[in-house]
């Protein structure tokens, strides 16, 4: 069943257009099938070829948009009912990749579900679902095949393998004998390995948005979730950390500070992921020169994170700025880079005379990110829609609020400068004068 599922369901257009979309004859037919398999005994298959479906039933089709978001939503209440730890992995996974709306909402819900039945948090579920994938200890991992074996090394984002034959001699390849006498097992270790690479991906996404979450942990089961971990540890070993309130990094086989000292923190100190926008430009230098000095590669930008500091204007009128004031994006990328990000925008067409500003909801903070767009009908081609906006990785040091927003017709806008403040004024001149 799980081959049948894994099958290509896909068909040409007829007319010509070369879109590709889930047949509708069998869109019902996979959604009965994702039932069954959630039936049928727990397999590690199962639940990657049910996060599979979800990946190919959301892929956009030109013109079309997701290509069955249906068949998506059903293949996320199939892996919900799977019983282990593979399920809940995979819905972990998804949870950094899918963007669309409607299945975002359903991951959610799944996942919030398995967590009351295990009397834990939505965040500690994503957590304690990271599986080891055959890793034995920190990066490293080992397999037999009869007389021969593969080790595996995990080196940034992907995974190495070093093969060896039955007399220990190093080859690139798999060994004949593994091929041969081992071809289920082989096969699954190649899906097994493909899977190790794409959750590699999806935790670094996940720890990168602990910034806004601002989630701590007691030093004791961080050390088990993330330094220790097999996985999350090539990740976590490369990151700064904030224990007790002194930043420190794993070092030389042991948490050091930024001059050096060796840090042995109590089992219930607090620990933070560490954000360079709470400290002098000073320390700031000394962290990426001490990574640098060391070759730590990190995996998502840390400690050279772009740091806004805020201007004397910003300050003055503190819940908006005109920093990005009359930035041109091209609307969809802009779109695409918003839903990855965490903000909820919608496409403007050309037939749209208002619509609502892209925003990013802060509850940890207390705050709410808003840019002001306004349409600009001189920049139409062929309805095509672009947008003047701010890039939402700018939230990360926005200590306020973009309001005001204002609209006007057309496919494209622009980031209104705000009034009301000598900043905004300049600006505006500037932009008469050009």
């Amino acid at each position: 069943m799980s081959e049948l599922l894994g099958r290509a369901w896909d068909f040409r257009d007829p007319h010509g257009d070369g879109v590709n979309q889930l047949d509708p004859h069998n869109m019902d037919a996979l959604r009965g099938l994702g039932q069954l398999l959630a039936l049928t005994q727990a397999h590690p298959d199962s639940a990657r070829v049910l996060a599979g479906l979800v990946e190919s039933a959301l892929r956009k089709a030109p013109g079309v948009g997701p290509r069955a978001p249906k068949v998506a939503n059903a293949a996320v209440h199939c892996l919900a009912r799977l019983d282990g730890e593979d399920g809940l992995a995979q819905l972990a996974r998804l949870t950094t990749r899918v963007t669309y709306k409607g299945t975002s909402k359903e991951l959610d819900k799944a996942l919030r579900g398995r967590a009351a039945a295990l009397g834990l948090s939505r965040a500690e579920i994503e957590e304690l679902a990271v599986s080891s994938y055959g890793l034995t200890e920190v990066g490293r991992g080992c397999e037999s095949f009869g007389d021969a074996r593969v080790e595996l090394l995990v080196e940034g984002s992907r995974v190495r393998q070093t093969w060896y034959n039955e007399t220990g001699r190093a080859v690139k390849t798999p060994p004949a004998s593994v091929r041969r006498e081992h071809a289920q097992g082989l096969k699954e270790f190649k899906a097994s390995t493909k899977d190790l690479e794409k959750m590699l991906t999806a935790q670094s996404e996940r720890l990168d948005r602990q910034f806004p979450a601002r989630r701590s942990w007691r030093y004791g089961s961080w050390r088990q979730r993330f330094l220790d971990h097999p996985l999350v540890g090539t990740l976590a070993r490369r990151l700064i950390w904030t224990v007790d309130g002194t930043a420190c990094a794993w070092l030389g086989g042991v948490l050091r500070t930024v001059t050096g000292d060796e840090l042995a923190p109590a089992a219930d100190a607090s620990v933070e992921l560490w954000h360079p926008v709470g400290c002098p430009p000073e320390t700031v230098l000394a962290w990426r020169a001490l990574l640098e000095r060391n070759g730590v590669v990190q995996p998502f930008k840390q400690a050279h994170r772009e740091v806004y500091l805020l201007t004397a204007a910003e300050e003055h009128t503190r819940v908006y700025s005109n920093r990005f004031a009359a930035h041109v994006l091209r609307q969809h990328r802009f779109h695409a880079l918003a839903g990855a990000r965490g903000w909820h925008s919608q496409l403007q067409l050309a037939v749209d005379n208002s619509f609502a500003a892209p925003m990013r909801l802060l509850p940890e903070w207390g705050l709410r990110a808003e840019p002001a767009l306004r349409a600009r009908a001189r920049r139409l081609r062929d309805a095509a829609a672009y947008a003047e906006g701010v890039a939402p990785g700018a939230a990360d040091a926005l200590s306020g609020r973009s309001r005001g927003v204002r609209t006007g017709r057309g496919g494209c806008a622009r980031v209104v400068p705000l009034r009301g403040t000598a900043l905004g004024r300049r600006r505006r001149s500037s932009a008469r004068g050009r």
